[in-house]
């Protein structure tokens, strides 16, 4: 996924992964291997992901989580491809 981390890397295949369904900050963390409990994490994470795919790529859900758009989807598809 362009030129991220592997943290990052790993927070954007989750998110596709889970197909548009909004995840939960616990579940990201456990995606991305982290120990933290900090909602500060994922909210690096979010900004890092969106500066590499575009701030509509992915959607914040308030006091819910993060999931990828439609648009996200696609291009994270073309990628693969």
């Amino acid at each position: 996924y362009y030129n991220v981390n592997p943290g990052v890397a790993k927070f954007i295949q989750a998110l596709h992964q889970a197909k548009g369904r909004v995840l939960d900050p616990l579940r990201l963390l456990d995606a991305i291997g982290s120990n933290e409990e900090c909602g500060k994490t994922i909210q690096v994470y979010t900004c890092k992901a969106r500066k590499a795919l575009g701030y509509e790529a992915i959607e914040t859900v308030k006091c819910i989580g993060v999931c990828l758009t439609q648009s996200g989807m696609r291009q994270i598809d073309q990628l693969a491809a």
